[in-house]
């Protein structure tokens, strides 16, 4: 269940848009050519509401120059993003095995399976298969298939994933990449499906396509498929194959107060107030992020991202140092090794070379040399290959090991110069070795004092109002003055939202987004919301233990006043039946991964052991506020208490209903 807390803003609304077959095969390949060789440095899970069944699989990875990413796996998703989401600092034993045998890890590649909604991940000695159709799941693979671990256990007539066992991919379906024009044609003239329902299932191109490939074909999505004639089956079809050769052009739609409502990996017509993006990985990335709990985007998340590309550029500064170093070493090794091998040789060119320059200049002795190796009769000469006259260097090359002598030394003292130099080389790689250890323990250092904090999301348009998420994540919004109640109704409520208040004076009209639910509101969810009502109103602050609140339909609030009368801001005429909810007012503050949190109590006792119960009562806000912190600390481990001690007491203060209360 998912409570509101005013000062944290999270935002967990299971948002319903999952990627397609269609969006996977473009998302895969940007993943694989963004992922490709990056490395694993730990993994984590997040389970969203406390639901073993929401759990999802976080994996940092370091992509080399670009810093940490986190690859986010969770039921009917996968996307990739920079930003601090928060994840289970305890996690489950699926990522416990995951991060022992992932850890450090390169990924060799990324792929979409056929046209499927399977995304496989593949490693150096493993894959790690990502299902996303259903309620998803996640497959650790050995390189000959074998499961390894499984998140979730399945068994089907023909397929199991089960541990031990060799991983089946689901059966194969056509695609809208796939298909032929003739046997589109014969299996539109075979189903009894409506065109919509045919595309998205049977072609696997999923609503959002099917919906957009029908309205492109000028084709009614209820059409029914075997009653389409040749023409219409031809523009289907024509449409199919525009869509699946469109440009890639990837864009999300925003609603009307910023959210974003989908995202699209190629230009589609009616889709809405597009923004253009420059990936598609940040298309996705702009929707899914909105469903997830984010770290406080203040000093901590920034001191760990600048800590993170300091150590990179640090690193590779050194690294190229390092290789630079290295291969002085191995010149000055080589140089060594050609003058031992040859010293009586190199002994008597060098007396030679000096006592012909006794009598001769130096340019009259190189070209004697160089002429001599160009007739072929140079002997052990031919190993010069040069005297530079400003140096008085002579140069050689031996089996392609090139170094230099200097003719005023002898070739003890020019030997002994590459020793010198292969010593300093080698005590210089020593040093450095040392810098990136010290390095490495200052960074880890500068991590550890890095503190826990509360944590935060982005601002939705909501915020400004009472909100929470009923247990089945469905959104409440409710209006703190007048002026919002109206403009909850005005703007907000739409049709099947359901509206919420209680026949007494200040009471919140709250809205029910039952319009953007995945499913029916249960009793739970009724309950809730009326009990969200009730505590808002004037009955908590005139010490009312218990109340009546009702629920109608979106069409039944109006503003139309009997003759005669007039409404005021904030206030509605409601006609038609009212669904009444008896109600106790009780209130409670938790603290659950790292956040106060306020709800109905049994809401709040889902999420954790860890809170306090409010009642209505004649303490003032001000000092309730500060006795339910102390309390709620008394409960805490020493980082939670820390924790807390950081949250500001006026917003537990802002988040508490009325204008006082008690400890019950």
């Amino acid at each position: 269940m998912f409570i509101k807390s005013y000062f944290d803003r999270w935002n967990y609304t299971m948002l319903q848009r999952n990627p397609t077959s269609f969006d996977i095969k473009f998302l895969s390949g940007e993943l694989n050519e963004k992922l490709k060789n990056a490395r694993v440095q730990k993994v984590f899970s997040f389970i969203p509401g406390k639901r073993k069944e929401n759990m999802e699989i976080h994996i940092l990875l370091h992509i080399p120059s670009k810093g940490t990413h986190r690859l986010i796996i969770s039921p009917g998703k996968i996307f990739l993003t920079k930003k601090p989401v928060v994840h289970d600092e305890s996690s489950g034993n699926f990522a416990l095995y995951l991060r022992k045998h992932l850890k450090s890890k390169r990924i060799i590649g990324i792929k979409q399976h056929n046209f499927d909604r399977v995304v496989i991940v593949e490693f150096e000695e493993n894959y790690l298969v990502c299902e996303l159709f259903g309620k998803g799941n996640i497959i650790f693979l050995d390189k000959e298939k074998n499961i390894l671990a499984i998140r979730t256990r399945k068994i089907w007539s023909g397929r199991a994933l089960t541990r031990g066992e060799k991983y089946i991919f689901p059966p194969e379906s056509d695609s809208i990449f796939s298909v032929k024009k003739e046997e589109f044609a014969k299996m539109l003239k075979q189903s009894p499906k409506m065109i919509v329902a045919f595309l998205s299932a049977e072609l696997s191109a999923g609503s959002q396509y099917a919906n957009a490939i029908c309205n492109m074909a000028n084709i009614g999505k209820a059409e029914i498929c075997s009653r389409l004639d040749e023409k219409q089956a031809d523009s289907l079809f024509r449409q199919i194959k525009a869509l699946t050769n469109a440009e890639k052009k990837p864009f999300v739609v925003e609603g009307e107060n910023r959210e974003i409502l989908d995202f699209y990996p190629v230009k589609i017509p009616q889709a809405g107030k597009k923004q253009f993006k420059e990936s598609f990985i940040d298309a996705v990335e702009a929707y899914c992020i909105q469903d997830c709990k984010m770290q406080e985007g203040g000093k901590a998340a920034e001191e760990e991202e600048k800590e993170v590309k300091k150590r990179d550029t640090i690193l590779a500064s050194q690294m190229k140092n390092k290789e630079k170093i290295e291969k002085k070493i191995s010149k000055a090794t080589n140089a060594i090794n050609a003058i031992k091998q040859n010293y009586q040789v190199l002994e008597a060119i060098l007396s030679d070379t000096n006592n012909a320059l006794l009598k001769f200049k130096i340019s009259e002795v190189r070209q004697k040399i160089l002429t001599a190796k160009k007739t072929g009769k140079a002997g052990n000469i031919n190993i010069i290959e040069n005297i530079d006259e400003k140096t008085k260097e002579i140069s050689f090359v031996i089996d392609g090991v090139k170094f230099k002598f200097s003719l005023n030394k002898t070739i003890e003292q020019n030997l002994a110069l590459y020793y010198d130099e292969l010593k300093k080389t080698k005590a210089k790689i020593e040093r450095l070795a040392a810098v990136q250890k010290q390095q490495a323990k200052t960074v880890e250092k500068k991590h550890k004092k890095i503190k826990a904090k509360p944590v935060q999301v982005q601002k939705q348009w909501y915020h400004r109002f009472r909100w929470f998420f009923t247990s089945n994540n469905i959104l409440a919004v409710g209006g703190k003055t007048a002026q919002q109640n109206e403009e909850v109704i005005k703007k907000y409520a739409k049709d099947k939202d359901l509206v919420f208040h209680c026949d007494i004076a200040g009471s919140p009209f709250v809205v029910m987004k039952t319009s953007q639910a995945k499913n029916e509101p249960t009793k739970e969810d009724l309950y809730e919301t009326a009990v969200f009502s009730a505590v808002h109103s004037k009955a908590w602050r005139v010490g009312i233990g218990a109340i009546e609140s009702y629920w109608v339909k979106r069409e039944q609030v109006t503003k139309k006043a009997p003759s005669g009368e007039y409404i005021g801001t904030g206030s509605f005429m409601i006609y038609g039946k009212k669904n009444i909810i008896k109600t106790v007012l009780e209130y409670a503050i938790g603290f659950a991964d790292r956040r106060v949190i306020f709800g109905p109590v049994d809401a709040v006792q889902k999420q954790t052991g860890k809170f306090i119960v409010i009642i209505p009562g004649d303490v003032p806000k001000t000092k309730l506020a500060k006795q339910a912190k102390e309390v709620l600390a008394e409960k805490l481990n020493k980082e939670e208490k820390e924790i807390l001690r950081l949250v500001n007491v006026n917003d537990i203060e802002n988040a508490l209903p009325g204008l006082s209360g008690n400890l019950k």
